[in-house]
């Protein structure tokens, strides 16, 4: 049977299939007052929504089954009446109106069809969570979903388990070092590192830094901590990635140093874009793009939709293109991006002040700032035309040697 939404209110029967697999669930009840009035929640729950109910009739025929002996439709309607009046566990249950014969139903659950899909959907795809965690999880919100909503459900998903690892508690992580934040102590973990051979190195216990922020960024959790080096004895910012941490736990000390921690949360909105790269030479730099409008959405894609395009105009044909200002780091994926982009994003370098001030951010641009702009671009020139060239030199050995290989 098929179930449609927004369609005019109904009430329906349960089939023996269904009655058949709720018993395999909850198992037979007794008379008590107390199993009645739970296997009506249950039942409700499972079968109704806000389009379909149950009669008082029904759940009375089900609950006689079920306990192998007749239950009075009356007791059935002050159980459902007594659960219209309190909405236990979040749900709310509505009483057909006088002559509606939509029967009783549950129009709101502490989780929809649409939540339950969406977080099974989640879970099964998390590259955070390790295969048993996954299984735990989706057994779990499997015992709160009703068949209806199971046979909704996407079919199962088969996740890529190259993504994971049966050590990864990145979420364990994540809860310890929010909690460490909130409390404004410092945290305790251990660093993992995978060797070549495989084998799997624990570093020695990182006796405790100052949490910062957490942050997600290109498909990774990381930690933001402060600490304190050589360079920098106030405290210098390090990103962790959490699926690298095991063993994460509030130290229970205070931070060593507030003020700095308290600076470095107030920046992390502006700094995380131009800090992590996980392959990044460390130093950001302002870069001029030009983009035609065909890989705009690219554009949009690496460098986030807070992108705005500034000299937008036309070429000779009416293609249209325009100029985005970035901050990122110099690295072998950004260079193999643009290579990717097949000349629709370059390298633009910036022709003066006027133009320089178009951009957002920029409209009170110095000389000054101007010429560290140009280093940043000749910098990035540099190590993009020696990147190409350095794969063009491989790729020429390697057909000398007759060999096929793909360029970048």
């Amino acid at each position: 049977m098929s179930f449609k939404r927004n369609e005019e209110t109904m009430s329906r029967k349960l089939t023996d299939v269904e009655i058949a697999a709720f018993l395999e669930r909850c198992g037979a009840i007794e008379s008590g007052t107390r199993q009645r009035l739970l296997a009506v929640a249950r039942l409700l729950c499972d079968f109704t929504d806000e389009n379909e109910g149950l009669t008082s009739q029904e759940i009375a025929r089900v609950l006689s089954r079920l306990s192998g002996s007749n239950v009075a439709e009356n007791s059935v309607r002050a159980d459902l009446d007594a659960l219209a009046s309190c909405s236990p566990f979040g749900a709310e249950v509505v009483k057909p109106g006088r002559g509606e014969k939509t029967g009783y139903r549950c129009v709101a659950k502490p989780f929809s069809s649409r939540d339950s899909s969406l977080l099974m959907g989640m879970v099964r795809t998390s590259k955070f969570v390790n295969e048993e965690q996954r299984v735990h999880l989706c057994a779990k919100l499997e015992g709160i979903m009703s068949d209806r909503e199971l046979d909704e459900m996407v079919e199962s998903v088969f996740v890529d388990e190259r993504e994971t690892h049966e050590g990864m508690n990145a979420l364990a992580a994540m809860v310890a070092a929010s909690s460490a934040i909130r409390n404004n102590e410092q945290l305790c973990f251990r660093y993992r590192r995978h060797l070549m051979n495989g084998d799997e190195l624990i570093d020695r216990q990182i006796s405790s830094e100052d949490p910062v922020c957490l942050v997600y960024s290109f498909g990774h959790y990381y930690l933001e901590t402060c600490v304190p080096t050589d360079e920098v004895p106030e405290g210098e910012p390090f990103f962790r990635r959490l699926d690298h941490m095991t063993n994460a736990m509030v130290s229970g000390r205070k931070l060593h140093n507030t003020d700095r921690v308290d600076e470095l949360r107030r920046r992390v909105v502006a700094d995380v874009r131009e800090r992590i790269d996980m392959y990044g030479d460390g130093i950001s730099r302002t870069l001029f793009l030009k983009v035609e409008g065909r890989c705009a959405q690219y554009a949009y894609d690496r460098f986030g939709h807070d992108l705005v395009f500034a000299h937008v105009s036309e070429d000779d044909a009416g293609n249209p293109h325009g100029y985005a200002c970035v901050r990122t780091q110099l690295s072998p994926t950004l260079y193999r991006w643009l290579f990717g982009m097949g000349g629709g994003v370059s390298l633009a370098k910036p022709e003066g002040l006027t133009w320089a001030r178009m951009f957002r951010g920029l409209s009170s641009c110095s000389a000054a700032t101007l010429r560290q702009f140009v280093r940043d671009y000749e910098a990035a020139h540099e190590g993009y035309i020696s990147m190409l060239e350095s794969a063009l030199g491989a790729e020429r050995d390697a057909i000398a040697k007759g060999h096929e290989t793909a360029w970048i």
